[in-house]
């Protein structure tokens, strides 16, 4: 094919997300009735019951375009946060806004400093839209090292991306810190704080940001409703800023990027508070279980803010990720995430867990590791 030299002079360079292996694959390559998917982070408590009843209402309307600025959500979300409207921008996913803020502050080789390891879409848009990219290592306890970003700063700074909590770790940063960084960085640079799982945080000192904007122009924060609501299949991510940066992103976005379905849901979804509080709370119940569990196995981790948590293996993390989808368990290899001989799981439901660590010990007896528990 004559294209492909084009194709692939054009994508040079670029690693592309790999997403987590689905239920159905699985089933067809070994056969596993029900698999348990824990490699995406989604909420193993679904959606709110509301969300059903609201799109079941709404299957009238499928042949109409949805709105295209989603307003009505827009105002949910600002009655939610008690901010304007014009401070707010509607994603497909917050992924598409992460493309589309790269676009914009990355044009005229705009530099752009990211954490590595991170969520992985940073570095594939910095690559697809051939921008300038930054990636600064993460610090010994695999935490966002806001003193090195803060040292690769430079007079084509444009962006900066902040994961809170970070994704693949799980590790957060203070409040205090984050201030302190917003402080030293020139206002002509917009500071992204990606908090896609907000909802899940219990630290005390979390920096949560939206009641604080007015204090930093320069300061733009994406959340989403895939993880805690629920609603990963209907791409629904958002934004909240300056209504400087609001306006450009609204004009470049594609007309109809959030689908009528996605808008209604996440309405629903947001005015049911209470099956958020439920799913964080047990988020946090599983948590302190698998904690438990893996320090009675002698397996180390790293402590998380998140729904997943990085488990510490001394084998290859392919080595693992194989074996376990054997056992009908999918997970995220560490080493595809930055992180080797780790790998990646959704804190599921005690169901989930109790199957993950069932597999691990098959795992860790089959090659001669104890398993005290």
């Amino acid at each position: 094919m004559k294209l492909n030299k084009i194709l692939k002079n054009n994508f040079a360079g670029l690693n592309p997300y790999k997403p987590g292996k689905g239920k159905d694959k699985l089933t067809e390559e070994y056969d596993i009735a029900k698999p348990i998917k824990l490699a995406s982070n989604e909420n193993p408590y679904g959606t709110s019951s509301n969300v059903k009843k609201r799109i079941k209402a709404e299957l009238k309307r499928l042949k109409e375009y949805p709105e295209s600025t989603a307003a009505p959500l827009r105002e949910e979300l600002a009655d939610f946060y008690n901010l304007s409207t014009d401070k707010l921008v509607i994603g497909n996913g917050s992924d598409e806004l992460i493309g589309l803020l790269v676009e914009i502050f990355g044009a005229d080789q705009g530099e752009i400093i990211y954490p590595d390891p991170s969520f992985i879409k940073y570095e594939v848009y910095v690559n697809l839209k051939k921008c300038q990219g930054r990636p600064v290592p993460l610090d010994n306890n695999y935490g966002i090292d806001l003193p090195a970003m803060l040292a690769e700063i430079n007079d084509k700074t444009r962006l900066i991306f902040i994961c809170d909590p970070n994704n693949p770790t799980g590790t957060l940063l203070s409040a205090a810190e984050i201030k302190d960084f917003l402080a030293e960085v020139p206002d002509d640079i917009l500071v992204v704080l990606d908090q896609a799982y907000h909802e899940y945080v219990n630290d005390p000192n979390y920096f949560s940001a939206v009641p604080e904007l007015d204090n930093w122009d320069n300061l733009f924060v994406l959340r989403t409703f895939s993880k805690a609501y629920g609603l990963a299949g209907l791409r629904v991510g958002y934004g909240i800023g300056h209504p400087a940066v609001i306006h450009y992103l609204t004009q470049i976005k594609d007309t109809f990027n959030s689908n009528r379905m996605a808008q209604v849901a996440a309405c629903a979804a947001l005015k049911d508070q209470l099956h958020i509080e439920k799913s964080s709370r047990r988020n946090q119940e599983e948590k302190e279980f698998l904690y438990t569990q893996l320090k009675e196995r002698g397996l180390d981790y790293i402590p998380t803010q998140g729904n997943f948590i990085m488990i510490k293996i001394p084998f290859p993390s392919q080595k693992v990720v194989r074996f376990l989808e054997k056992e009908g368990i999918i997970v995220k290899p560490g080493a595809a995430l930055g992180v080797k001989k780790t790998i990646r799981a959704t804190i599921g439901s005690r169901a989930d867990n109790k199957a993950l660590l069932s597999a691990l010990d098959k795992f860790l007896r089959k090659n001669n590791l104890a398993v005290s528990n």
